[in-house]
């Protein structure tokens, strides 16, 4: 049987059939759960907005500007051969950079 008179045949097997829709009680928790979820990611946005966190983060990257760029020309000179070592081979070279840097976000 070829694909499209399989799903003929299928689609003919389900015509005049319906959705079988779930009871109220399924229907107010999968509710609860995406209001819950949705004032989960609002009030985080609210906070992340009210206590000014993205000027905190650009002063600080500001202040740290030297550091960062003597930390990111020592990583990259160091990158070939971190990256050729055994459990570094499959991963990508963010994840190697990401590893070195640990020291930097203290």
């Amino acid at each position: 049987m070829t694909t499209p008179v399989f799903l003929d045949w299928l689609e003919g097997k389900f015509a005049g059939t319906r959705k079988v829709p779930p009871g109220a009680q399924v229907v107010t928790a999968e509710l609860e759960q995406k209001v819950r979820d949705e004032l989960i990611r609002w009030l985080t946005e609210e906070a992340v907005r009210a206590a000014r966190v993205q000027d905190h983060v650009a002063a600080t990257i500001a202040a740290r500007q030297a550091e960062l760029v003597v930390a990111a020309e020592s990583i990259a000179a160091t990158l070939p051969d971190l990256l050729d070592t055994l459990e570094n081979r499959t991963r990508s070279w963010k994840a190697a950079v990401w590893d070195s840097t640990s020291g930097l976000l203290v």
